[in-house]
């Protein structure tokens, strides 16, 4: 269970970098955001199918 809330602050962090750097116009931050949910979202989809 604990990779799954790992997991949903991955997600949650990278979309909060992104509205940052839609605020500051930031592409620094918007690159890492997209990152981060894009690993919040691949590890999503394998401690889904671990389960």
């Amino acid at each position: 269970m604990a990779p799954f809330f790992i997991v949903l602050t991955f997600l949650f962090s990278g979309t909060t970098f992104i509205t940052l750097a839609k605020r500051d116009n930031n592409k620094q931050y918007q690159i890492a955001g997209i990152l981060l949910t894009v690993a919040g979202v691949i590890g999503l989809l394998i401690t889904l199918f671990n389960h």
